[in-house]
């Protein structure tokens, strides 16, 4: 299985001859440093020592002009997120994946990436487990970001060994901000003061019940030294009940404070400079960007011991658990010294 140090270089090694390079979904606007597609493509854009194919980003309801692309033999389309969680998204995927296939019959290249074995709302999957077995036909390379999820996502989708790539997650150009600077930023823009130095969990990213939030918040309950948790994330429609139990922990306990918003680059880099860890109790998962914006701001990472996790077992930074035991002894050694 071929493992290019870079997505820049897997173009440059197996694509050189190609002109154009379309990519879907868009990336977030106005998130240059915290966007993983904006990171994931930036050396394509910016590099000029190099002739990388020139990019584009696909709408959803652009994807039509794949079918009539004049020259598909030099035209690559990279796929992310294939899923859907509603019948709406079904039906937009199905008509996405119908001009993928037409684009890969007239002799276009389909990369895609696999992010995430199943939708996280656990909603449709065996229908979505058919179209990524699907999609792994008309693809000609699929891209994971590490070797210990490579047999799982192999023969969950039934893909032809000679397909994977690994190609490392890209790395965010963060650094950790001093604890004053921070609380300066953070009493600003959430109204809340955290002048007081005290022990910080922080739980990031969108709020959704594969997170396991609440569960981990009464963990952390029983133990009866005085820290402060900060669960930071905007919760979606869809996660509106998950929503309203992670709203009900900062009602009900006094060091519990849930910020339900948008954030910007700099609020994301002042939480994760003001916590002492990050923690990841997640269910299911393959790799996650917050784990690797907690590696770039050099905050302690507490994450259950799965998907790409694995990887960084016992790099300096990172604790793995596999039980509620082992998670509390984490908590106590790395964050309450004791």
């Amino acid at each position: 299985m071929h493992s290019p140090t870079s997505y820049q270089a897997f173009i440059k090694e197996e694509f050189s001859t190609f002109r154009t390079l379309f990519v879907s979904p868009r990336p977030q606007p106005n998130r240059d440093q915290t966007d993983y597609l904006t990171l994931f493509y930036k050396n394509l854009e910016e590099n000029g020592d190099v002739k990388y194919p020139k990019l584009h980003y696909l709408s959803a309801v652009s994807f039509w002009k794949l079918i009539f692309i004049s020259k598909p033999s030099i035209t690559l389309l990279h796929y992310h997120w294939l899923e859907f969680q509603s019948l709406k998204s079904a039906f937009g995927l199905f008509f996405k994946w119908v001009c993928m296939a037409l684009f890969r019959f007239r002799g276009g290249t389909v990369i895609w990436t696999v992010h995430n074995l199943h939708p996280h709302q656990g909603k449709w999957i065996g229908m979505n487990e058919s179209i990524s077995r699907s999609m792994s036909k008309v693809s000609t390379h699929v891209l994971i970001h590490c070797k210990e999820v490579a047999e799982l996502v192999k023969d969950t989708f039934q893909i032809q060994e000679h397909k994977l790539r690994i190609i490392p997650h890209p790395v965010y150009p963060l650094q950790r901000l001093s604890f004053e600077e921070s609380v300066r930023h953070l009493n600003l823009v959430l109204k809340h003061d955290f002048c007081e130095r005290m022990p910080t969990f922080l739980f990031f990213g969108q709020i959704s019940a594969y997170k396991q939030i609440p569960q981990t918040v009464e963990w952390l309950a029983e133990l009866p030294q005085n820290f402060r948790i900060v669960i930071a994330g905007k919760v979606l429609k869809e996660n509106k009940v998950e929503g309203d139990i992670v709203d009900s922990l900062d009602k009900n306990y006094s060091n519990v404070f849930f910020y339900n918003r948008a954030l910007s680059d700099r609020d994301i880099q002042a939480l994760f400079s003001i916590s002492d860890a990050v923690i990841l109790n997640y269910r299911a998962i393959l790799d996650s960007g917050v784990f690797h914006l907690a590696r770039s701001l050099e905050t302690h990472i507490i994450a259950r011991g799965i998907g790409c996790f694995q990887e960084w077992n016992k790099t300096a930074g990172v604790s793995l658990f596999d039980s509620k035991n082992e998670f509390i002894e984490h908590i106590q050694r790395i964050v309450l010294h004791e």
